[in-house]
């Protein structure tokens, strides 16, 4: 985003500060050169937030971008690149609360499964720059944010915390927020301290409302426009293609059947209610149950066709319960393999070759969690092929390890990595029918 801006704008970019993930100029100089920022270049860039977790360097760099918002001109326009990823790349806690306990808190509620939403909510109400308060920082300034979504249905608030979007979370919505997660004992005293003595200015209030209309928020990519370009390339392999659905979320291993499901539905071209699709327990949002409910009316259709690639996106979680490695793609992955081996155990379709089925869930960004692979490409082979290596995937999926199940069945070769990608619009789901093969 930033090696475009200056090419398009040269001499017209006065100063600069951005935050990029750790290992991007390497990998941009090797690979991608146009990614890089051009020859005298006039932004301070700062590479941080290894892994996606923020660190000391990222701080920096968003208290560098407060201080150059605040010290330039009342008439100077003020151009923000969001990308997903923003949450960790601009950490600015508020004055009392740590890095480290900022931290810790967001960690907390991720491990307890907590979405997206009550992430970035919680880490709103405790930053100096997310929330809107970078927009408040830049006032009187004109501010043009470019967004890049990670976010299932582009919340402005919500995509890297929304610090150009008004915060419209009350602090004693994300205190209970915190208990229904049952964090609260585990959550540091700052941060409970800060949430109960503070309180969210309303969106209607005067100065609020005089900030905001300064600040222009302009989506320019999402999980959308990776969807379509994947079946796009399906189309050009031969695929009869279908999207099925650009909001997939809940748990990993829940959805991961949900998959499989799909997947043996149309390999056995029956009759597929929504109910015999849904896993016990499942409770899909509003939006995914209408998309599921389209996919089990299209499957009729869809069946005869011998080449099928169904492709998905959204951003599922993970309840962690083990002490593995590994992040919600790759979980994904190995609970449809999973899946698949027990829906397809003791069938005639038992016998079906092993590649008839595939499936790929993989992060947009090239990371999956705290390790570096994107994710994981499974079919109905994978759980024997396990076992002849003595390889438990259960035991795996059971203890969140799916990054170290991955690394060892053979030699890695199920495993996706493509290093970081420079951008961020959530995860990639692709499931494969080749109904043409002997």
């Amino acid at each position: 985003m930033l090696g475009a801006l200056e090419r398009l704008l040269g001499d017209h970019i006065v100063e600069g500060v951005a935050s990029i993930p750790s290992g991007s100029l390497g990998l941009a100089k090797l690979h991608h050169p146009e990614w890089l920022p051009v020859k005298d270049s006039r932004v301070r860039i700062y590479e941080g937030a290894p892994r996606n977790i923020a660190d000391c360097i990222a701080e920096q760099a968003a208290r560098d971008v407060l201080q150059l918002v605040q010290s330039s001109g009342d008439q100077d326009l003020l151009i923000v690149l969001i990308s997903g990823g923003g949450s960790a790349l601009l950490p600015c806690p508020v004055e009392g609360v740590s890095l480290d306990e900022k931290r810790k808190g967001s960690q907390l509620l991720a491990k307890a499964g907590a979405t997206i939403h009550d992430i970035n909510n919680f880490r709103k109400c405790i930053s100096m720059v997310k929330g809107g308060k970078l927009a408040e920082a830049a006032y009187p300034k004109k501010l043009l944010a470019l967004i890049l979504s990670d976010v299932i249905g582009d919340p402005l608030d919500v995509i890297a915390s929304g610090p150009t979007v008004p915060n419209t979370t009350p602090t004693q919505e994300v205190l209970r927020t915190i208990d229904n997660y049952g964090v609260r004992e585990a959550m540091p005293n700052s941060i409970i301290h800060h949430l109960q003595h503070t309180h969210t200015t309303p969106i209607s209030h005067p100065l609020v409302e005089q900030v905001f209309r300064k600040v222009q928020n302009v989506i320019i990519g999402n999980n959308q426009t990776a969807t379509s370009a994947a079946a796009e390339t399906a189309r050009e392999l031969g695929y009869t293609t279908y999207v099925w659905s650009h909001r997939v979320q809940g748990e990993a291993r829940t959805i991961g059947e949900l998959y499989a499901r799909v997947a043996m539905a149309l390999v056995s071209s029956s009759p597929c209610p929504t109910s015999s699709l849904s896993p016990d327990g499942f409770c899909a949002t509003p939006g995914l149950a209408e998309d599921l409910e389209r996919l089990c009316s299209s499957l009729p259709s869809l069946c005869p066709h011998l080449s099928l690639c169904i492709i998905g996106a959204g951003e599922p979680t993970v309840m962690l319960r083990g002490a593995g490695r590994g992040g919600r793609s790759q979980e994904l992955a190995l609970a449809v393999a999973v899946w698949l081996d027990r829906l397809v155990g003791g069938k005639p379709l038992g016998v079906m070759p092993h590649d008839i089925i595939q499936f790929l869930s993989a992060g947009t960004d090239g990371e999956d969690g705290p390790c570096d692979a994107a994710g994981g490409i499974v079919g109905v082979g994978v759980v024997r092929k396990a076992g002849d290596q003595g390889i438990d995937p259960q035991a795996h999926l059971d203890d969140n390890d799916s990054y170290g199940f991955f690394s060892k069945l053979c030699e890695g070769i199920c495993h996706i990595r493509t290093g970081l990608t420079g951008t961020n619009v959530m995860d990639v789901h692709v499931l494969c029918i080749n109904m043409a093969l002997p």
